[in-house]
């Protein structure tokens, strides 16, 4: 009997509902209106309750939106590009073995994009290009200093006026040199560091300083 009165209330709601949606809309509204602070509290509470009518709920609007959604998504990403850089590195960092493993099967599927790509990257990027080879040869002699970054990298390149420290013509190449080298103690450090053409830099190598001006010198 209790079902039956159960059941027949649940659809006379329902008819009730239907008939009168829209007078129950601007009512609704009107008390959020007045009293938005238990409504909110109501939908905090009811959605608590009921976490699995939630998701089924967004699952149904974001389908019959995905083009309001992607089109907003675009706009968003086009006005935060430094929000979207940092939460792309927040989740690279919380994934790294899940990216690296993605990465490396997109280019072994893709050789010939993956080569475009890092082409384009490093014409984009030769300072990071430069400062991460430095690093990786400092860490081999395990140089002193405090390092140098692609900002540095960038700042002492530009500083140079396309003029090479040592020969002092024109860049033929952008490269980074330490006046004393790594293989010699030298600082892995803006102080150790100036710009040189590729000629000079290649001539010069593990030499010192002295040593190198002595030679080049005694061999013209």
């Amino acid at each position: 009997m209790i079902q039956k009165d159960k059941e027949r209330n649940k659809a006379y709601n329902a008819a009730y509902y239907k008939a009168h949606s829209e007078e129950i809309r601007l009512r609704k509204a009107a008390y959020c209106k007045v009293n938005p602070g238990k409504e909110t509290a109501y939908k905090m509470k009811w959605a608590k309750a009921n976490p699995e009518k939630v998701k089924a709920s967004i699952a149904k609007w974001t389908k019959a939106n995905l083009e309001k959604i992607n089109a907003y998504k675009a706009i968003w990403i086009k006005t935060n590009p430094e929000k979207v850089k940092a939460s792309k590195a927040k989740y690279i960092n919380a994934h790294r073995e899940e990216h690296n493993t993605r990465n490396m099967a997109w280019a072994k599927a893709h050789p010939e994009k993956d080569k475009a790509s890092h082409a384009k990257w490093a014409k984009a990027n030769p300072e990071k290009i430069i400062a991460k080879s430095a690093r990786r040869r400092a860490m081999k002699y395990n140089a002193p200093g405090n390092g140098i970054t692609p900002e540095q990298v960038k700042t002492i390149l530009i500083n140079a006026n396309g003029i090479c420290a040592y020969c002092k013509q024109p860049l033929d190449k952008l490269t980074l040199d330490h006046v004393i080298p790594l293989s010699k103690n030298g600082a892995h450090d803006i102080s150790n560091a100036v710009a040189s053409c590729l000629s000079c830099n290649c001539s010069k190598g593990s030499k010192l300083l002295d040593e190198w001006k002595c030679n080049s010198v005694n061999s013209k």
